[in-house]
């Protein structure tokens, strides 16, 4: 099996030709346009090149959580990304929380989970039930 030219490690890194892709502006892009190919994998999409990628753990991470008025939950996301939070789609994998996020999993980073059992305790069964 050939190696894709797209890589993305466990820390969220954006690796081309096994090279670290460094420049925020790319890795930002690069995280708005992964999507699923359907197949099980992940691809950049931009316009009509799309690129396979090579996703080692999750395709996503979650770096906190911010609590909008009224209780909405916001995903902070790689790339800057902003994303509502469905607590429906909230699963553990041992003591890691992941949930959906775009249609694609996301992993808690510590920072993120933290911040996911800060709520948990302060609203509990309360009007923002993250066990949902």
């Amino acid at each position: 099996m050939t190696e894709l030219p797209i890589r993305l490690d466990r820390d969220g890194r954006f690796f081309f030709r096994g090279e670290e892709c460094i420049r925020r502006e790319i890795t930002d892009l690069f995280f708005e346009k992964l999507e699923s190919d359907g197949r099980g994998g992940y691809q950049i999409r931009l316009g009509p090149q799309v690129e396979p990628v090579a996703v080692e753990e999750a395709p996503l991470r979650v770096h906190n959580l911010h609590e909008q008025p009224g209780g909405k939950l916001l995903l902070i996301l790689d790339g800057g990304l902003v994303e509502p939070f469905d607590a429906g789609t909230l699963r553990f994998e041992g003591d890691v929380p992941w949930c959906r996020a775009r249609g694609l999993d996301a992993r808690f980073t510590v920072p993120g989970a933290l911040a996911l059992g800060e709520l948990y305790f302060k609203h509990g069964d309360g009007p923002v039930d993250v066990r949902s």
